[in-house]
């Protein structure tokens, strides 16, 4: 999903250099082939991780989680911050608002999210 934002938003251009960057994720090793693409994403503020520092590499990214990616990455963070919502419900109402779940019709924020879709 971070490969997918960043390459996007066409910002593939920053990969090489942010592979050199230290991470700030527990989890992450410089020889995780999406690690250049993670730190760019990081970078632009599209994710920011988990509280426990961590990013999960290997988790498969939910509804909610790729929903705050995209809304993230179209701008709208300042948008999300004056709801009195709780996430994820502040970037689904966002999304919503936003036309972003015309065409996926009606999901679980927790489920994993398809790549078609997304």
């Amino acid at each position: 999903m971070a490969k997918m934002m960043v390459v996007a938003l066409g910002e593939e251009d920053k990969v090489e250099s942010a592979k050199k960057q230290v991470t700030s994720f527990i989890d992450m090793k410089p020889n995780h082939w999406a690690y250049g693409y993670i730190n760019v994403a990081k970078n632009l503020g599209i994710i920011n991780g988990y509280p426990d520092g961590s990013f999960g590499p290997k988790n498969t990214v939910s509804y909610a989680e790729a929903t705050t990616m995209i809304v993230r990455a179209l701008e709208y963070e300042n948008e999300v911050k004056k709801s009195t919502e709780y996430w994820p419900n502040n970037y689904i109402t966002q999304a919503k608002k936003l036309s972003l779940y015309e065409e996926v019709g009606t999901i679980n924020s927790n489920d994993g999210a398809k790549r078609g879709n997304i």
